[in-house]
This record gives C-alpha cells, sequence and structure tokens, in this order.
C-alpha cells in the first residue's frame, strides 16, 4: 500500500521532475492523491505536485484521471483567479506494473485548517475575503457544470506572501450532467459529513453552496460547527452533526450578534421572506455590534438553510451578498427628519389661490356697483 513516504521515494526516481523541479517536502495526503512541494535547482521556482498512484490491476482507470485532471487545467486557462492553477501533466510508469499519474500546479503555503488548528480568532474581514473567493471559484467551477462537493477547510489554499485564496482538491468532484429538462444529475455519490447538506447525497450545485456556508459558520463561530461545544469529543462531535440533521434552524454562530438582512440582499426567491425576518428578530437584541460581522452572520445563515430551495440560487447570488457594504443595507435607527417638499408646495398653491379668489370676489363686487349704481344714473 503506498504511503506518503513510499511516493516520495520514487518521486526522486523520477527526478527532475517537469524537467525542473525537485522534492522538498510531503503538503497533503488526499482521498486518491499525495501532494508535495517542489522546488527549482536554483531554488528560484516553487510549485507543488499532486501525484494520483494508479495499481497493475487499476489501469483502467487512468483515463478517468487524466480527464479530470485536463477538466482542471482547462479551468485554469479561463479567469478563474481563485481556483489552484494546474498547468501539465505526464506519467511515469513503474516497474510493478502500475502508473503514477503527475501534475504541477501552484504553491500555497497554508491551508485554513492550520489556521483551525492554531485556534486563534479569524479576522472579520478575511472571514469575509474567504467567502468571496470561494464563491469567485465556485462560479466557474458551476458553470461548466461541475459540482466540487468537497469544501472543507483542508481544500482551500492561502498563499500568505501573496494574500490570496484557492480552492482546491478536485478528486471528488463530480461531472454534472444537465437532462433535457434542465436538472442536473450526480454520477457519483461522495460527502464530507462534517460540512454536508441534508440533501449531500443527492447532490446538487446548492450543496456546494451549504458546504460553504457552514466552513464560514465554523470559522465566525470560533472553530465549531453548530452544537459542537469547544475541544468537543468524537463523540460530542456526532451528537453535534446528529442534532444539526434535526433542527432545521441553526443557531448563530457565537461572535456577538446576528445582523438584519437588508431587503435587497439577493435570495433564491421572492418567495421565501421568512429568511429575512428570521434574521431581523435574532439582530434586534445587539445593534451596537459590527455591521461587517452582524451581515456575515445573516449570509451564513442563509447559506446554511436546511431547505435548498431557501439558500442563494447560486456562488454568483452568495459573492453579491458578501460583497455588498453592510453600511448600505443596515437601516438607521432613528432616520433624519426630511423636508417634505411635497407638503411645502401645496399650501404655496393654496395660498396663491386664496389671493386669486379674493381679488375676483372684489372685482365681482366692483362690477356690481357699477351695474346698479353708477350705470342707471347715466339715464
Amino acid at each position: 500500500m503506498d504511503t506518503i513516504e513510499t511516493i516520495m521515494q520514487r518521486l526522486k526516481n523520477y527526478e527532475p521532475l517537469f524537467d525542473k523541479y525537485y522534492i522538498a517536502e510531503a503538503l497533503a495526503l488526499g482521498e486518491v492523491s499525495f501532494v508535495y512541494k517542489v522546488v527549482s535547482k536554483k531554488g528560484d521556482s516553487i510549485a507543488a505536485i499532486k501525484v494520483v498512484p494508479i495499481d497493475s490491476n487499476k489501469m483502467h482507470e487512468i483515463s478517468k484521471y487524466e480527464q479530470a485532471i485536463e477538466t482542471i487545467i482547462g479551468l485554469s486557462q479561463h479567469d478563474a483567479n481563485h481556483l489552484i492553477k494546474m498547468h501539465s501533466q505526464t506519467q511515469e510508469f513503474r516497474p510493478d506494473g502500475g502508473v503514477d499519474i503527475l501534475a504541477l500546479m501552484d504553491f500555497y503555503d497554508q491551508t485554513l485548517e492550520d489556521i483551525i488548528k492554531t485556534k486563534e480568532s479569524y479576522p472579520e474581514d478575511k472571514i469575509q475575503q474567504l467567502g468571496v473567493a470561494v464563491c469567485a471559484a465556485l462560479e466557474v467551477v458551476h458553470s461548466k457544470g461541475i459540482l466540487h462537493q468537497n469544501i472543507r477547510p483542508c481544500n482551500i489554499l492561502i498563499s500568505t506572501q501573496q494574500n490570496h485564496i484557492a480552492l482546491a482538491k478536485f478528486g471528488v468532484s463530480k461531472i454534472l450532467q444537465i437532462a433535457k429538462e434542465g436538472q442536473f444529475e450526480l454520477n457519483v455519490q461522495h460527502h464530507t459529513q462534517r460540512y454536508d447538506s441534508p440533501e449531500a447525497l443527492y447532490g446538487g450545485l446548492s450543496c456546494d453552496i451549504y458546504s460553504l456556508g457552514m466552513v464560514l459558520y465554523e470559522a465566525v463561530n470560533n472553530w465549531r460547527i453548530p452544537f459542537e461545544p469547544s475541544d468537543a469529543s468524537e463523540a460530542q462531535t456526532k451528537e453535534a452533526l446528529a442534532k444539526r440533521a434535526k433542527h432545521k434552524i441553526l443557531p448563530p454562530p457565537l461572535r456577538e450578534g446576528v445582523p438584519r438582512i437588508s431587503e435587497g440582499a439577493p435570495r433564491i426567491s421572492e418567495g421565501a421572506p421568512h429568511i429575512s425576518e428570521r434574521a431581523s428578530s435574532i439582530s434586534e437584541g445587539a445593534p451596537h455590534l459590527s455591521e461587517r460581522i452582524n451581515y456575515l452572520k445573516a449570509v451564513i445563515l442563509d447559506a446554511c438553510a436546511y431547505e435548498k430551495s431557501d439558500r442563494y440560487i447560486s456562488a454568483a447570488a452568495m459573492k453579491q451578498a458578501l460583497e455588498t457594504p453592510p453600511s448600505s443595507l443596515m437601516p438607521t435607527l432613528m432616520p433624519s427628519p426630511v423636508p417634505d417638499t411635497h407638503k411645502n408646495r401645496g399650501e404655496e398653491v393654496l395660498l396663491y389661490v386664496a389671493i386669486a379668489s379674493l381679488a375676483l370676489l372684489i372685482m365681482a363686487l366692483l362690477l356690481g356697483v357699477y351695474a346698479f349704481v353708477i350705470v342707471p344714473r347715466w339715464f
């Protein structure tokens, strides 16, 4: 059975990798792949290599993985600034009859999971930036008919030097086929329970929306999912997951305050007014808190709505909600009085009408005097 050490030893035999790189260290172990940091001989270039080992009795699977990597390479050619960039792939045939598929990609020095391990609170602006970045990546992925289906902290990469975020780990991504009715059908089923939507086993683009919402919930909630206590044991986490499956309304994340959502925030439909009502009702007790975290919490609760019809209709809609400045959405508690110009204008008209009526009355009286007093004397 392959381990991260045995794969590393094989890679050393393949050096220089992609005619340029040498193994530096192991980075990650995935469901079907291994990731390593590589550097050029002069040390002036750093990259990462994903290795997918194929045993001799599974050679029929080569084309499947080649196609998956080519899909990601193709996505890299688009304006996909927050998707992991894959540049090329190659194969190395082994003496045992198996093959190692190698893919060259950009290097990131940190994942969100690394930050979770520090147990340090993540700044509000960074949580918002992270959500926007992953939404941008999902926009591209979903537009190509691909369901990522593995949104979790270890798959969100962070470059601390370039202050850049990218979505990775497409090892379990599923190609979605658009049926004649316009519905998406899932080819293969896979899920990660901690961040799963209630309907995860059945697939659908809203599953990724929910999973991202749950990742952001965890970041705001001091790295805990709903109902999970601090320093939870495995049993306590399982209990929290069971509670989440039963509760259609999640408790708000525990950083103080939950916001009121503006009616202008994009939603899946006009037929779900209860979302804004819910957010409004749980925000009334904390008007003094940061507008950013207040609004962010409300967006997260909408993304994690139990019913998929109550979530954002797309990654683009969620991204727009995250980017909307809270100050433009939060209503003021005591709005300044605005002069009623229409009322003032009306008063002026009434004054003019009164003056005109008085003038007409005076003219009528003068004409009466002229007709009945002065004119008869002439005759």
